[in-house]
């Protein structure tokens, strides 16, 4: 997933809304025979790429996982986690995925412009066992929002995910728990530390349904939505009750 590779699309990204933390679905994504397709197409679909599923905690892929955005087909993930992404560039996807065992999870990102051939995005799918753990205070009437920052730049402090504050825009009741590893929210870090390589990040919640906007600090360095050549993440996104969204930001 390129520099991505924290996020969650989770296809993950994504979030169905059923406070359940996902419906089951068919596991296999390879269409015939009355299985459900992996493939996921958004208007046209005149660009292609792949994404994938995967388990933060080190259990692999995430396999049937029903992906859904308003105006795009539903798919289902293989038994690597992959669908096949088919879409138009600049069209905004608002994408939710879900999987049994899995939270719901939500994401609003599109292909820019320009974009390679053969895009790419990982993400990643979080257990419902760790609303108690990583997302703690969850309640299904709320939502809860995971910030992944990447740093981008080419040196200096700028090139590091550390040392980055994270807040909601307009809502400084919602505080910061920055992530001391993917599956560990420590309320003593007073900013982000390397999570995952060059990637920091915070949970906010529980959110109240509605729309949001993250903002990211560190002197000398520009924050903001994540505009990589294959993916460009929009900057508000919406958060959903019984959902994980996933807002995805660079450093440089």
């Amino acid at each position: 997933m390129n520099r991505l590779m924290a996020a969650a699309l989770a296809v993950c990204a994504a979030g169905c809304s059923s406070s359940s933390g996902g419906s089951s679905a068919p596991t296999d994504g390879g269409g015939g025979d009355g299985a459900v397709s992996n493939v996921f197409t958004c208007g046209k679909g005149s660009l292609s790429g792949t994404a994938r599923a995967t388990d933060p905690n080190g259990l692999g892929p995430v396999a049937g996982a029903t992906v859904s955005a308003p105006g795009c087909t539903t798919a289902v993930t293989d038994g690597r986690g992959y669908v096949t992404v088919n879409t138009d560039p600049g069209l905004l996807i608002k994408l939710d995925v879900s999987a049994s065992g899995y939270m719901n999870e939500h994401a609003e990102f599109y292909v820019p412009s320009g974009a390679p051939a053969g895009f790419n995005l990982t993400g990643w799918a979080y257990a419902t066992t760790t609303k108690t753990t990583v997302f703690k205070g969850w309640t299904d009437s709320d939502g809860y929002v995971g910030a992944l920052v990447t740093a981008m730049g080419d040196g200096g402090a700028c090139a590091s995910p550390a040392g980055i504050t994270l807040s909601v825009k307009s809502h400084p009741e919602l505080k910061a728990v920055y992530l001391k590893d993917p599956m560990t929210p420590d309320t003593t870090l007073a900013a982000t530390v390397s999570v995952a390589g060059n990637v920091g990040g915070a949970v906010f919640g529980p959110v109240p349904p509605g729309t949001y906007e993250i903002d990211g600090a560190k002197t000398g360095c520009t924050i903001g939505p994540l505009a990589a050549s294959q993916w460009h993440f929009d900057t508000t996104f919406d958060v959903k009750a019984g959902a994980l969204s996933f807002q995805l930001l660079q450093s440089q």
